[in-house]
């Protein structure tokens, strides 16, 4: 790493697929770790393989950020365990591939909150803490989706329609404070999705996580006068 001092990055939805990627990616960049996510046996897992490897700190959340009552509280605990909150990723996500009818109204709130409403408000408090530092980086995983949006989806494209705004809009707020702000609009990645089922799509049609988390610390490592405010990122075979 650049800095002698250690960085400290939250990921949200770091169980597995691309947020477990994305910790390893900066696990091996030296940054202490705080990894979000529902269960907690799969993070005591995942923080066993990180620290089988890396010298770092990676402290463990386990959290539903479908119950948004707590979200204060945890990013409050966070930062009394760790002295800088350097980098924030919103990962977490989840969509269904039905007709919108289909949809149950728990189905949907639950979608928003944990796709746009979690987001915002981890962000309120943790862009609250950067610019105390003058310094930071918040970067939302969107989906491509949010610039062609595919019928049978209609919820969740409406949430990264919502995540892109938002993410446009807070970099014209907080850039002056040092913080930037990026949003990686994915096609489909080979991991976890749709029910918590894994992709059955094949490797030409779908991203490696691996090669997305690698970008996405590439993104980070951007010189401090510059910002990628986004990133659209899809296999050359993906048909929508």
């Amino acid at each position: 790493m650049p800095d002698s001092q250690t960085k400290t990055a939250i990921i949200t939805g770091a169980s597995r697929g691309l947020g477990a990627a994305l910790a390893f990616a900066f696990a091996k960049q030296g940054f202490d770790l705080c990894l979000i996510a529902r269960s907690a046996d799969e993070l005591q897992q995942l923080q066993q393989q990180i620290s089988s490897t890396f010298s770092v700190k990676v402290s463990l959340y386990p959290y539903d950020l479908s119950d948004l009552t707590g979200i204060t509280a945890l990013v409050e605990r966070i930062y009394s365990e760790h002295p800088s909150i350097d980098l924030l990723i919103n990962n977490a996500g989840f969509g269904h591939y039905k007709p919108m009818n289909e949809h149950s109204p728990s189905e949907i709130i639950n979608m928003v909150n944990v796709n746009l409403t979690a987001p915002m408000l981890l962000t309120r408090e943790v862009v609250t803490i950067m610019s105390k530092q003058n310094k930071g980086h918040v970067i939302n995983i969107g989906s491509d989706l949010a610039q062609k949006p595919l019928a049978n989806m209609t919820p969740y494209v409406a949430t990264k329609h919502g995540l892109q705004g938002f993410s446009d809009s807070l970099l014209r707020e907080v850039k002056g404070q040092g913080i930037k702000v990026t949003i990686i609009n994915t096609g489909v990645i080979a991991t976890y999705f749709h029910n918590d089922q894994p992709s059955d799509h094949a490797p030409d049609t779908s991203l490696d996580p691996k090669q997305v988390a690698d970008l996405i610390v590439q993104v980070y490592q951007t010189p401090s006068l510059q910002v990628v405010d986004q990133i659209t990122l899809h296999p050359i075979n993906q048909e929508f």
